[in-house]
C-alpha cells in the first residue's frame, strides 16, 4: 500500500513533521523492504544491469531512479506507480542513451503494475503532491531564478546580516523549497539568541525538504539536507549552537531519533 508525507501545508507542527518523518524513515535508513516487499528484488535488476555504472545528469542511472521512485512513494502514489517509475527510462528514452534492457524483456510479473484504473474509471481518488501548497500555487519562473540567485548570493555572502535579508527576500519569492529556510535557520543559529525563529526556520525547511523528497540544493543530497535540518532543529530546541568552525563540524548526531 502506498504511503506518503500527505497534503501538508503552512506552518510546521511537531505531529506533522513526525508524520512526514515516519514516510521518509525506510529510505533514510535504506530499509527497502520496508517501504516495499519487492524492492529489493527490483533494484537488484536494475543493479545487475549495469545502472549503477552508468552516468544521469550530476550521478549516477540507479541514483536517478531510486530518486524518482522515493519522490513518487512519498507523493502517496499507488505501487504500481511507483514501480513504473523505478523503471522509466530503461527501456527506452529518446533524449538520453539510457536503454538499458531490451524492449521486449519483461522484469515484472504482467500485472504487478496493474491499476486500479483498468479495471474501474469512476470514483478513483487523485493523489495531490504536498509540493506548491497542495499544487495549488503556480510559481512564476521569473521569481524563480531571482530567487535563485538571491540564494546562492547569500550562501557566498561574508556578513551575517547581509545574508539573513538574501535568504529572506529568496524565501519571500520562492517559500516552496526547504534549503533557503534550512540556511536561514543556520545563519539565525550563528548570530545567537534567535532560537524559536531559528527552530521555526529549521522546521519549516525540514518539512518542504521531506516532502520534495529531493534537493534543491545539488550541493548536498537529499538526506544529508534531512538530517542537518533536524541537527539544527534539535540544537535551536536546546538553545545551544557551537561558536567555532570546529564545533560546527563536530555535530552530526540526531538526537531522540525514535522519538520523531
Amino acid at each position: 500500500m502506498a504511503t506518503g508525507v500527505g497534503n501538508g501545508s503552512g506552518p510546521s507542527t511537531n505531529d506533522a513533521l513526525q508524520s512526514i518523518l515516519a514516510a521518509a524513515r525506510p529510505f533514510l535508513r535504506g530499509d527497502l523492504a520496508a517501504v516495499d516487499p519487492e524492492l529489493p528484488s527490483l533494484v537488484s535488476v536494475l543493479v545487475s544491469a549495469g545502472a549503477g555504472e552508468c552516468y544521469h545528469k550530476h550521478g549516477t542511472f540507479l541514483a536517478h531512479l531510486l530518486d524518482v521512485y522515493r519522490i513518487l512513494r512519498l507523493w502517496g502514489a499507488p505501487d504500481a506507480v511507483a514501480r513504473c517509475g523505478l523503471f522509466h527510462s530503461s527501456y527506452s528514452n529518446s533524449y538520453v542513451n539510457l536503454a538499458i534492457f531490451e524492449p521486449d524483456l519483461r522484469h515484472m510479473e504482467e500485472g504487478s503494475t496493474k491499476t486500479t484504473a483498468d479495471e474501474q474509471d469512476a470514483g478513483l481518488e487523485l493523489r495531490i503532491p504536498p509540493v506548491f501548497d497542495r499544487c495549488s500555487k503556480v510559481l512564476d519562473p521569473g521569481e524563480q531564478i531571482a530567487a535563485r540567485d538571491l540564494y546562492w548570493e547569500a550562501i557566498c555572502s561574508d556578513g551575517k546580516e547581509g545574508a539573513e535579508s538574501l535568504l529572506r527576500r529568496c524565501i519571500a519569492k520562492n517559500p516552496y523549497v526547504g534549503e533557503p529556510w534550512l540556511v536561514l535557520a543556520q545563519v539565525l543559529l550563528n548570530g545567537g539568541g534567535r532560537w524559536e525563529e531559528a527552530e521555526a526556520a529549521a522546521a519549516e525547511g525540514l518539512r518542504l525538504v521531506l516532502e520534495w523528497g529531493s534537493s534543491w540544493d545539488k550541493r548536498m543530497s537529499w538526506e544529508g539536507w534531512v538530517s542537518w535540518g533536524r541537527v539544527m532543529r534539535d540544537k535551536a530546541k536546546e538553545k545551544q549552537w557551537p561558536r567555532s568552525a570546529w564545533g560546527i563540524i563536530n555535530l552530526g548526531l540526531v538526537k531522540h531519533i525514535h522519538d520523531d
